[in-house]
Order: structure tokens, then sequence, then C-alpha cells
């Protein structure tokens, strides 16, 4: 019997800005951009650590593994990136 794949939830249109991202780890290749309470992680992100760092504002679409976090007693819904698009990265309001 086999069991059931992890679910995936897409995020679309999500408008980052450079005070939204933050790039953790040893080895300087972790993201965690943080939007409307939920953090938007991704481990060995080279690509789109350059991707985010050449544009000031990207919009984007997500799709990823949800999770929680807890961490010195806060709670905060995170998504593991899977997958990405770029939008564009130059969007007006």
């Amino acid at each position: 019997m086999q069991g059931n794949n992890e679910p995936m939830i897409c995020v679309e249109s999500i408008h980052i800005f450079k005070s939204d991202i933050q790039v953790m780890g040893a080895n300087k290749d972790t993201v965690k951009i943080t939007k409307n309470g939920i953090a938007y992680m991704k481990f060995h992100a080279t690509d789109l650590i350059e991707e985010l760092n050449n544009n000031s504002n990207i919009c984007m679409n997500i799709v990823g593994k949800a999770n929680v976090n807890t961490w010195m007693g806060n709670t905060t819904p995170q998504i593991f990136i899977e997958d990405y698009e770029v939008i564009n990265d130059l969007f007006s309001f």
C-alpha cells in the first residue's frame, strides 16, 4: 500500500522587497523570505539568492511544502520552496 504524497502549496504573485530577504547559513546558501507572517525557506539556493540580489523588487510564484517552525517560544508558519517562477522584476502598485 502506498502512502499519500505530501501536499504542495502554490502562492501566487508574492511581491518581494530587499527588506523581506535574509540570506543565512554557514555557506550563505539558504534564503528566507518573510512575507505576511509566513517564512519561505530554500536551502542550497545560490541561483535564487543571485536572482534576488540582482533585483530590488521582484514578483514571484512559489510552490512548496508547508511546515511550522517553533523557535524560542515563537511559532511561525513556513513553506519550504520546491520551485519558483519569477513573474517580473519591475512591478508597480
